[in-house]
Formats: C-alpha cells, sequence, structure tokens
C-alpha cells in the first residue's frame, strides 16, 4: 500500500520502544491455535501479537502502545508507524474496516534484530522463493520469499547471510498477496 501524504493528528506521542528480535517474527506455540472467521485453527504469524484479520485497533495500542506517527493510506486505511522506522513508514500496522488489522511490515534495521530465515523455515515450512531481488535494494543479494498462505508471512532475506530483513504479515483469510518485486526478477 502506498502512504498518502497526509498525517492525521493524534495528540502526544508515548511511543512504545521497538520490540525485541525474539518478538518480531514468531507463531505463538505456546499459545492453542487461535480460531479464524472460518472456525479453522490457524498458526499464523505474528508481529508482537498483532495477527492481520483478527486483531483491532485497541488490541493494537494495549500491545505495542501509541505509535510514533499516524497517517491515512491512499486507499483511506488507517496506518500506524512505529519506532525505529517511523521517518522511513516501516514497522507499520495497517487497519481496514472494522478497525482491524490487514497488513503489518516491518524492517530489521539492525543486525542484532535480525531473525534467520533458517528459523522461519522451521516454524512456518518451506517458502517459495517470488523473486531473485527486492525493492528495497535492488543491488544487494537479498531475494524474497513467500510462506505457506496458513502462516501469513513474507519476507525480504539475504540468503548467503541467512538474514532476514524485512518482513510482512498479511490476513492469510484473504489470500496470495500482492507483493512488489523488480520488473526482471520474478523467480518461477
Amino acid at each position: 500500500m502506498i502512504l498518502g501524504a497526509a498525517a492525521m493528528a493524534c495528540g502526544p506521542l508515548h511511543a512504545q520502544a521497538a520490540p525485541d528480535s525474539a518478538d518480531l517474527i514468531r507463531t505463538n506455540s505456546s499459545q492453542p491455535p487461535h480460531s479464524t472467521s472460518t472456525g479453522t485453527a490457524s498458526r499464523q504469524a505474528d508481529w508482537k501479537g498483532v495477527r492481520p484479520g483478527t486483531t483491532t485497533r485497541a488490541q493494537v495500542e494495549a500491545l505495542l502502545g501509541r505509535p510514533a506517527s499516524v497517517r491515512t493510506g491512499e486507499d483511506g486505511s488507517t496506518q500506524y508507524v512505529y519506532a525505529p522506522g517511523a521517518h522511513l513508514a516501516f514497522n507499520r500496522v495497517i487497519f481496514g474496516a472494522g478497525d482491524v488489522v490487514t497488513l503489518v511490515g516491518i524492517g530489521l534495521f539492525d543486525e542484532k534484530d535480525r531473525v534467520k530465515l533458517s528459523e522461519l523455515k522451521a516454524r512456518h515450512g518451506a517458502p517459495k522463493r517470488v523473486s531473485d531481488k527486492s525493492l528495497r535494494d535492488p543491488h544487494a543479494e537479498q531475494s524474497i520469499y513467500l510462506f505457506p498462505i496458513e502462516a501469513g508471512l513474507w519476507v525480504v532475506a539475504d540468503p548467503a547471510t541467512d538474514e532476514v530483513h524485512g518482513a510482512t504479515f498479511f490476513d492469510p483469510a484473504s489470500g496470495e498477496p500482492d507483493i512488489p518485486v523488480p520488473q526482471a526478477s520474478h523467480h518461477k
């Protein structure tokens, strides 16, 4: 989603500190699977407990605190942006109809915060490599991986170092997401 130029006023900001890397990309394996709107069990990935398709704005604020900024997307969605990427629009939570989270996008800027691609593969199954390059840095050796739909997760990772540099969480019920990839780098 593209961010709109207009930002919404949100009063005094008391944004929570950036989460620890252990909290960034996980499945709540210690918790029982939650029920989806169709009544099926899910082992959906989440960011600090935020799951697209089920978590509400009030729950996000209870889990993450106040955002560093609030924006309105071109599609009218509300977007909360959290530190440390507030100026870059990373670490954002996007809300759709009914104030339910539709998408979460995070950037792992510091090496100490990065998780291993191999750890995500162990938790969520083998991903599909959808691109040999990312729009984040088309000159870097970073590929885009889509995990099985039920995980609701795609990542930008460096296969040589096994490090994840960014992740997007989506509602698995919405199907395969539109993943922005450089034009000539689709992986078949």
